[in-house]
């Protein structure tokens, strides 16, 4: 089979007929996750772009996400931190401090990895081959879930901890 047939085509928006319902869910996560977070987490500010979301709180550098990979058709639900390769150097060493505290809160199926440009992330991935309201409401709480854990992490590191 060649590279240009369908089968090994990258899923792209344009060739990916679940796009729309992808699109729609990205748009519409930030008010579901919203429900979800203690009070206190509530007040956030949001970034869409094209296959994915940003919820941040005080700088966009440090912020959760939700990604499609449109290639494996899976959604990544985590938080990045794409700041000076320095500063995502430091978060990474104390989230990977806690990495067996945040595991036994969220699943093995966290993972704390260091990325392209020295970014970080500390994500999982789903498959999302068909989003039905089930799926939405699934990883809103997910997300919400992880938001929460993984906040307050932050929070002490912004203050020096």
């Amino acid at each position: 089979m060649s590279w240009t047939s369908s089968r090994h085509r990258p899923a792209f928006p344009g060739r990916d007929s679940n796009w729309r319902g992808r699109h729609e869910f990205l748009r519409d996560l930030p008010d579901r996750v919203r429900e979800h977070l203690p009070p206190e987490l509530r007040d956030f500010s949001t970034r869409n772009r094209g296959g994915l979301v940003q919820i941040y709180y005080h700088d966009p550098g440090t912020h959760f996400e939700a990604w499609f990979h449109w290639r494996t058709s899976r959604l990544e639900l985590g938080l990045h931190f794409e700041k000076t390769s320095r500063e995502n150097e430091r978060l990474f060493s104390a989230f990977d401090r806690r990495i067996v505290e945040i595991k036994c809160e969220l699943g093995e199926s966290i993972e704390l990895e260091r990325w392209e440009k020295g970014w970080v992330r500390i994500y999982e991935t789903w498959p999302c081959d068909h989003i039905d309201h089930d799926f939405q409401e699934r990883m809103a709480r997910r997300l919400a879930r992880i938001i929460t854990i993984l906040e307050p992490i932050l929070e002490e590191q912004s203050e020096g901890g």
